[in-house]
């Protein structure tokens, strides 16, 4: 009897492995102290480990959070907190084998009879497509409710404006004020087919180059783009890796921002890439801005966007969602008579075939 109580047993923990290992989400369970005891292969093949490299360690040391201190300290304060008894659930930036995604992260006790705390179980579901979509929704219904609701009536008034000068000068003016809001319009639609093209193609993060290729050929595209502007490169001398190609279109983005934010003539923009460490790239565009609205700072650290706080046409959001595509991030600091945005992008370990990083950009 005591031997098939011994097998039945097993096979239950083999059904419940069997089980744990084929979810789609992340699972784990914890100790009552953080300690990881058990983690299923979803969260081993996302984060890029072997099971010997985590289990026994803290959960909130692991690689997984590390990558900001926000995301580290939220996570222990979570877990601090289920430790207590109390259930927690947020969306977390969680940093996998290929970068950032963004992840329905859950953490909740679980109690023996006098309710304490003998485990903790956690659980994760990568939202990151959904996310990316729901934000990339909410833009284009800001675009078609206010940016082109407002330039309609702007080419209303001066279309009127234009039938009525008494002035070829008047006219002219009013032209090109009309001529100048459909150019916009243009490079609204072109913004929209990029972005149409990046969110519908497959394997965005594989399609790979060398930072230093990226990079120089962003800067001489611009350079082309503004003849009268200094655009300057630093490179790291220790900087090799491979980064997705598509960081290429937010780079050029960037720095045509930067560019057209100078009131200077002849405007000066620096960019440096750097070894942020093992894991990530950082490229920096520096321009002589004081500051970026606040709207569109949100814009590009959040990607949220409100009635009250939203940015200006495409371009910003642009930046934004093309990086988030690469797995990487974006933040903006503002020192003196300077502004710097940094994209984070996950260095690629696969140098990939020359034709199909081409066909990606």
């Amino acid at each position: 009897m005591a031997g098939y109580y011994s097998v039945s047993r097993r096979e239950v923990i083999s059904r419940y492995e069997s089980l744990l290992d084929n979810a789609v989400q992340f699972t784990g369970l914890l100790g009552p102290d953080g300690t990881l005891l058990e983690v299923n292969d979803t969260a081993l093949e996302f984060g890029g480990f072997d099971r010997d490299e985590v289990v026994g360690e803290q959960f909130t040391e692991l690689r997984w959070w590390t990558h900001s201190e926000t995301a580290h300290e939220r996570v222990r304060e979570a877990i601090e907190r289920v430790g207590d008894g109390s259930f927690v659930r947020y969306e977390a930036d969680v940093q996998g084998a290929d970068g950032l995604s963004t992840v329905d992260f859950s953490a909740k006790p679980v109690v023996n009879e006098h309710g304490e705390v003998r485990q903790i179980v956690v659980e994760g579901r990568d939202i990151s497509d959904q996310k990316q979509q729901r934000q990339h929704l909410q833009v284009l219904h800001r675009v078609m409710r206010h940016n082109i609701r407002n330039d309609i009536t702007k080419l209303r008034l001066w279309t009127r404006e234009i039938v009525t000068a008494s002035t070829p000068e008047e006219r002219d003016s009013h032209a090109s004020r009309v001529i100048s809001t459909l150019d916009s319009w243009e490079e609204l639609t072109s913004d929209l087919t990029d972005i149409r093209r990046v969110i519908d193609s497959e394997n965005v993060q594989s399609h790979t180059a060398g930072v230093e290729k990226v990079v120089t050929d962003a800067v001489d595209t611009e350079r082309v783009t503004h003849p009268a502007a200094e655009i300057e490169v630093t490179l790291s001398e220790t900087t090799g890796a491979q980064i997705p190609v598509v960081a290429r279109t937010a780079l050029c983005r960037a720095i045509d921002n930067a560019v057209r934010a100078d009131p200077e003539d002849e405007p000066t923009v620096s960019v440096s890439v750097s070894d942020a460490d093992a894991d990530w790239v950082d490229i920096e565009i520096t321009d002589n801005r004081s500051e970026i609205p606040d709207a569109e700072v949100a814009v590009l650290e959040t990607g949220e966007e409100t009635p009250l706080t939203h940015g200006n046409g495409l371009g910003v959001w642009k930046i934004r969602m093309l990086v988030k595509e690469a797995a990487g991030d974006v933040t903006v600091s503002t020192s003196g008579e300077e502004t710097t945005l940094t994209l984070r992008l996950p260095k690629k370990r696969q140098i990939e075939d020359p034709g199909r990083a081409a066909a990606a950009e």
